[in-house]
């Protein structure tokens, strides 16, 4: 039975996995609790046990946050299910910070959730226990690097969290270069810039840091999840249409399409292409604006012009594969991102 309230979660955290290391750069505390109370509450309902150890966050601050979306947090602190933890007894533990000895706490509180029935484990931290001047905490990048040995390997996923405006350029730079994937300002994204641990050093001492840097990265990275997220929106909006169509009958399938609001008024365009022949069955209305001198046939011959498929369409492949595919594709003057996506209903292309 679920103990509490089904929380809207941004794309990637729908997608999180075992063995992922994140981290979640944030500015606010809004920022910050978009990425931290979804990732909680879905690590409980796929029973996943879930630590997360505060610094700057009260405990009381936080569980409340739960409690107000319905948790039933005590029962979750009583089931072990859920653990709350302060930097003194994770990365502090001992009075200094040692990578290794973390690693031994991470690989020893996995087991245990695994002895105790879980599925995996969920760990978050805030990473402002370095500014405590122990002994050690200038390893935190070391830390990070060498956590991207362990946690593939792992049942284990983590989120490390920086205040943005805590941390500096350099250290927030060597940040993005050491995580795999990134939250920033509650959007996610695979991480472009991620450098495999066996190359990081060396590409440290290549580039050196900068403020000029880092907010060069971090534009680049907030395009790079917008792209993701309009995927993920792309595939909603085209799921929704697809189960209109499974219960409609074949005469009405044009009639249908049209009418649902929910394509038509997709802000990127969109178009239903026929199977084989490619024949264009429906264009919404963002489409129609694209390709405004639109003339009759195929797709390439409709939208492009062309007498013969383009070179760059993954539409074969993706009827090939069942699998959705992405390209950026220059048309004109600009650069636009395509989107091809399998349809589960025969009725697009009959």
């Amino acid at each position: 039975m679920r103990m509490f309230r089904k929380i809207k979660t941004i794309p990637r955290l729908r997608n999180i996995k075992l063995g992922e290391h994140y981290c979640c750069i944030y500015k606010t505390r809004e920022e910050q609790l978009s990425i931290l109370i979804p990732y909680i509450t879905d690590g409980i309902e796929q029973n996943q046990k879930c630590v997360y150890i505060f610094d700057e966050t009260k405990k009381e601050d936080f569980q409340k946050e739960l409690e107000r979306r319905g948790m039933d947090v005590q029962a979750h602190l009583e089931s072990k299910q859920l653990v709350f933890l302060t930097k003194t007894d994770a990365y502090l533990k001992g009075g200094s910070f040692d990578p290794d000895r973390m690693f031994e706490l991470l690989a020893s509180i996995q087991d245990e959730a695994i002895k105790e029935g879980f599925d995996g484990l969920r760990v978050t931290g805030e990473m402002t226990w370095v500014f405590s001047k122990a002994p050690g905490v200038e390893r935190l990048i070391e830390y990070e690097t060498k956590l991207n040995y362990f946690l593939p390997k792992s049942k284990t996923i983590a989120i490390c969290q920086y205040n943005e405006g805590k941390f500096s350029p350099k250290t927030l730079l060597e940040v993005v270069y050491t995580h795999p994937y990134i939250f920033m300002h509650n959007r996610g994204v695979k991480n472009p810039f991620h450098i495999p641990p066996d190359d990081f050093l060396e590409k440290a001492e290549e580039d050196g840091f900068s403020r000029k840097m880092y907010e060069l990265f971090k534009t680049r990275l907030m395009e790079e999840a917008k792209k993701e997220n309009d995927v993920t929106q792309a595939k909603d909006y085209f799921l929704g249409i697809e189960t209109a169509l499974e219960t409609s009958e074949e005469n009405l399938r044009k009639e249908v399409i049209q009418s649902k609001s929910l394509l038509e008024n997709f802000p990127s365009g969109a178009m239903i292409v026929k199977k084989e022949t490619r024949e264009v069955l429906y264009l919404n209305k963002q489409a129609k604006i694209t390709f405004n001198d639109i003339k009759e046939g195929p797709c390439y011959k409709m939208c492009i012009g062309r007498d013969e498929p383009c070179k760059w369409c993954l539409a074969p492949e993706v009827w090939a594969t069942n699998e959705t595919r992405t390209a950026d594709v220059a048309y004109g003057d600009n650069f636009y991102k395509f989107i091809w996506m399998p349809q589960r209903s025969s009725k697009f292309h009959s």
